[in-house]
């Protein structure tokens, strides 16, 4: 028998979303290392363009061309819900937020549970926070973690002498305390009530991957008040460009943040005296603070490329090392046409 191909579907959009990077990531990993995977959208002639890619990437025709229910796979994202059942074959669901996942299944009592089907053959989430959570919830279920990976080339250390007075927040994470931040500091800028007065705060939203790049390499600071990751790989990407990383201190993101870089959530005062103290230190004492981001550097060090391929690899391996002896009775494509 033919060994299965992997097809990950895709949402048919260009906003720029880490989990759409990462299936497209995961099927590069996949094809380079021998496996015949690929992306799916089922959108005619669509490619996501808001990152360089040559990902192998098949539309709706070409997918029910190819796709074979009796031996094939599919991966689904979390946040499809119980739609993740209108898909036929056998399926592997790639769970990146499982909050996210949790909040977009059916909340009737009466409605079936995508993670206990029998065609589930595993979930791959992508934080050991996010693998606790699922493996107490779902224990039957086979659950594999693999690790995200930073390209150190294009987030590479740059030491505070050379950033710029500049804070980076993404305001679609919590944007309501976020912005509560920056109006607060704004306001208290204006009556001198800190030296924030001639910083630029730069928002990052609807930007592209170099762009991102760039904003972190010149930012001295920068702030996420996100509540509900299911990895957080933007603080990480900062830590690794030499920001002074604030964040709160909750999981999955304080796998790898320093103590010095956590607040306790909802302190919307204590998060903008820590701003404040980090820009006043930024001005008057800034090799004080080359401990903390050379620390973090190293801390983002240890989630290299080879690490995330190795986890990816060794993950589908154990997957397909699976009794794939069930009959599913499916129709040659998806019910379901996104």
């Amino acid at each position: 028998m033919q060994p299965p191909r992997i097809f990950y579907f895709c949402f048919s959009h260009n906003k720029p979303t880490g989990g759409n990077k990462k299936i497209y990531h995961h099927v590069d990993i996949l094809n380079q290392s021998g496996f015949d995977a690929y992306v799916v959208h089922f959108t005619e002639n669509f490619r996501i363009t808001w990152f360089e890619n040559e990902t192998a990437v098949v539309n709706r025709s070409k997918f029910q061309e190819r796709y074979d229910p009796s031996r094939d796979i599919f991966v689904l994202p979390e946040d499809l819900g119980n739609k993740i059942l209108s898909f036929p074959g056998k399926k592997v669901i790639f769970n990146q937020n499982l909050f996210f996942g949790f909040k977009c299944l059916d909340k009737s009592a009466k409605s079936s549970i995508p993670y206990l089907s029998p065609d589930i053959l595993a979930t791959i989430v992508v934080s050991e926070h996010n693998r606790k959570i699922l493996n107490f919830t779902y224990p039957e279920l086979p659950v594999f973690r693999i690790y995200c990976g930073l390209d150190r080339d294009r987030f590479s250390f740059c030491d505070l002498s050379e950033k710029k007075k500049q804070i980076a927040a993404n305001p679609n994470k919590n944007a309501s305390e976020i912005l509560s931040v920056y109006q607060i500091l704004r306001s208290r800028a204006v009556r001198g009530l800190n030296h924030l007065l001639d910083w630029d705060w730069v928002w990052i939203e609807g930007k592209s991957e170099s762009e991102v790049t760039q904003i972190l390499k010149d930012s001295a600071i920068f702030v996420s008040l996100s509540l509900h990751e299911g990895f957080g790989l933007l603080p990480l990407e900062a830590m690794a460009s030499g920001c002074l990383t604030l964040s709160y201190g909750l999981e999955p993101m304080t796998e790898y943040l320093p103590s010095d870089s956590q607040i306790q959530p909802g302190n919307l005062q204590k998060v903008v005296c820590h701003i404040e103290a980090l820009a006043d230190k930024f001005l008057k004492k800034p090799s004080e603070l080359q401990v903390l981001t050379r620390r973090c550097r190293d801390i983002a060090t240890a989630y290299s490329p080879q690490r995330e391929i190795d986890s990816v690899i060794s993950t589908w391996n154990a997957i397909l090392d699976q009794n794939f002896d069930v009959e599913t009775e499916c129709p040659s494509y998806p019910k379901v046409l996104f």
